[in-house]
């Protein structure tokens, strides 16, 4: 973890995460899927540090957060629909 590290609030990541700010922190209190969604608490807020998040999506720490929004929502679309064969 570096100071200048990017960090969101759970509000922010509720919303590029397309899900609810209660999804937030019960990932964060008691995880999903066998994993945890870690946070900092800086000043009295919890904040979720850009490499904590990719961890918790499983993403590579060079992901940016169209990619990581992208992956998330086929990952949405496959849970409603079942996986799509490419064509």
């Amino acid at each position: 973890m570096s100071i200048s590290e990017e960090r969101y609030s759970f509000a922010e990541v509720a919303k590029m995460l397309d899900v609810s700010l209660s999804s937030v922190w019960r990932w964060h209190l008691t995880g999903t899927k066998g994993k945890k969604l870690q946070s900092v608490l800086v000043g009295g807020r919890r904040f979720v540090l850009k490499s904590q998040l990719d961890a918790f999506c499983g993403m590579p720490q060079t992901a940016s957060a169209s990619q990581l929004r992208r992956r998330l929502a086929a990952r949405k679309l496959d849970a409603r629909i079942g996986p799509t064969k490419p064509q």
